[in-house]
């Protein structure tokens, strides 16, 4: 682990303490994206303030953050080769089940799906039981992709996207048109939503 990456996540386990998962979902929306959208367009409604921090991490992730966007990507990649996926660890009566529980049956010592873990215990292999890790599927990456074969998705200036400040998602882009690659995430996911608008 890079002295960035520990900074980054010193950070953000700082900011934690100080906002609701509401306003940190907000803010890493505004500025994850560089201040390329209006004010008024990031703005979630929800009821995670109610909740403690630990509920409110996992119900945002739920509802607003990774469990939607994953879903997304799975049904389309699935429905693109006809093929009916399921998701059991998503059925209603589990999650409302896993929310239930206290905290110390989630995490412990550094390791999450502690109850999963647990129950597992007798089938997985050690090295699997007591990983701590978790790795996703990895892609080429973004930057190769529109260097490359899909290039021809930075011909827009982004117009089609809703609440975009479209002179500063152009300057993006153009930065990178000109070889800076620090924000080649950024722009994928803008040629992407132009692409869909």
């Amino acid at each position: 682990m890079t002295t960035n990456s520990i900074f980054q996540i010193g950070m953000k386990s700082f900011a934690s303490l100080l906002f609701s998962e509401t306003n940190l979902l907000e803010k890493e929306f505004k500025y994850g994206l560089k201040n390329v959208f209006d004010e008024d367009s990031i703005k979630i409604n929800s009821t995670l303030n109610s909740l403690n921090k630990f509920d409110q991490f996992h119900e945002g992730m739920l509802k607003f953050s990774s469990l939607p966007n994953l879903l997304h990507y799975e049904d389309r990649n699935s429905m693109a080769f006809s093929i009916e996926s399921r998701v059991p660890l998503l059925d209603h009566r589990l999650v409302e089940f896993a929310f239930s529980l206290p905290m110390e049956y989630k995490i412990q010592n550094g390791y999450t799906k502690w109850i999963l873990r647990q129950a597992m215990q007798d089938f997985l292999p050690e090295k699997v039981y007591s990983r701590k890790d978790k790795i996703g599927f990895v892609t080429p990456g973004e930057v190769k992709w529109l260097r490359n074969d899909l290039w021809h998705l930075l011909n827009t200036d982004f117009s089609l996207i809703p609440g975009i400040k479209k002179q500063k998602a152009n300057q993006l882009k153009e930065q990178f048109l000109k070889g800076d690659n620090s924000n080649g995430k950024i722009i994928w996911r803008l040629a992407n939503m132009q692409k869909m608008a």
